[in-house]
């Protein structure tokens, strides 16, 4: 790494975000809009993007009435689209000029007896987190490295580390994630943008709105903790970036899962099969 990267990052502070443009995905409900709230309250120029458009609009009227100064705006993306992201973060790049960091936050969640599955749907899983996730970051870095000193935070799960029944091929993709962004950190690094990746615990959004949609394994882990907040991830989120942590663990939940995983993965495993399978 160059002297001249190395000083860009020792300079993060509590401004850094101010003026940047911040492309977020997944941005019309849950962590993605909560993100995009906070990354305009803090001064920063926001690209809100999802397939959502109706959300997307109700998010931009949401943070234009509490940020009042905010610069944002929307981009109708669909991450499993190649086509789609291309043109999306072309026209970013052109309505704000530059592009200085990405987050990802888009996914969706999938629970059920792997044979009940369609193929088409279990395609469907992987395309929009794993591989739509990987095709964001390929069309931004492009414009991430004009600009030294950008960001790529990816979220994964804290559930990537134990592939529970029935919602394996969601804990699959974010196993994907972790990797992918471990792998982008040391390839970019040198470059002057910092990766940095999330894995939370059960977080409240729409996305789990229905305790009857996931599988045991989730709905006792939600009975015996409860479930974070979109506010508090978000805020972990912004936090790590200033101060280039890579690994970031919202809450105390998603800490004891990882503590536990690095020192037996077995007991970890164990545990997921009983209360995966326990009435």
């Amino acid at each position: 790494m160059t002297k001249e990267v190395e000083k860009m990052k020792i300079k993060r502070g509590k401004d850094y975000f101010r003026g940047k443009t911040v492309i977020v995905s997944g941005a019309a409900s849950g962590i993605g809009a909560e993100i995009a709230k906070q990354l305009a309250a803090e001064g920063a120029r926001v690209a809100l993007t999802d397939v959502d458009q109706a959300g997307l609009e109700t998010q931009r009227e949401a943070i234009k009435s509490a940020v009042s100064s905010s610069d944002i705006d929307i981009f109708n993306i669909d991450i499993a689209s190649r086509d789609s992201v291309s043109a999306g973060i072309e026209k970013i790049a052109g309505r704000f000029g530059a592009v200085n960091g990405l987050i990802n936050t888009a996914a969706i969640f999938l629970s059920k007896p792997f044979l009940e599955i369609p193929l088409e749907q279990a395609e469907k899983i992987l395309d929009i987190n794993m591989r739509g996730t990987m095709v964001m970051c390929r069309a931004a870095l492009p414009e991430l490295v004009k600009n030294p000193e950008g960001f790529i935070l990816n979220t994964s799960s804290i559930s990537f580390c134990y592939g529970a029944p029935f919602k394996f091929l969601y804990d699959c993709t974010k196993s994907g994630i972790l990797t992918m962004s471990q792998g982008l950190k040391l390839e970019f690094e040198d470059r002057g943008i910092t990766l940095h990746v999330c894995l939370p615990y059960i977080v409240d959004t729409p996305m789990v709105a229905d305790l009857s949609a996931l599988p045991p394994v989730a709905q006792k882990a939600v009975k015996m903790m409860g479930k974070n907040t979109p506010g508090m991830v978000a805020h972990e989120m912004l936090k790590a970036i200033r101060q280039n942590r890579f690994l970031i663990l919202p809450g105390r939940e998603a800490k004891y899962y990882w503590r536990t995983y690095r020192v037996s993965p077995g007991f970890l495993g164990w545990v997921t099969k009983k209360m995966s399978l326990a009435e």
